[in-house]
């Protein structure tokens, strides 16, 4: 499997978190510390992309749960989805982590979604 990998920017007061490789439980770890700096600096919509991702496993799903729940209940944010095949789209909605995160097919899209949203 790749190892994780992942780079963090910020656009249009956005954090667009692009994702790569094998997301298990230390790759949602370190994912959720930086949301959650974000979020305790006022941050409130997360853009996770998922297209360089091969495999989210049973604990990198639980994480993502988690921090979709963290974004939506703790601080009130939104937590937006990219990158998604089909069968990690199928995975997300039975574990119940979408509808608590959109989803869009690529980042500008997510992008575009949210400028909607804030108007």
């Amino acid at each position: 499997m790749d190892a994780f990998t992942f780079t963090c920017r910020v656009e249009n007061q956005i954090v667009i978190i692009e994702n790569s490789g094998y997301f298990e439980v230390i790759a949602g770890n370190t994912v959720t510390k930086e949301i959650v700096n974000h979020l305790k600096n006022g941050k409130k919509l997360f853009l996770l992309d998922f297209a360089k991702v091969r495999v989210i496993n049973s604990p990198g799903v639980s994480a993502i749960m988690y921090i979709a729940l963290k974004i939506q209940d703790d601080f009130k944010g939104k937590i937006l989805l990219t990158g998604l095949d089909k069968f990690k789209k199928t995975v997300l909605k039975m574990a119940g982590v979408i509808p608590i995160a959109d989803c869009a097919e690529t980042i500008e899209e997510g992008i575009a979604l949210f400028s909607k949203t804030q108007a």
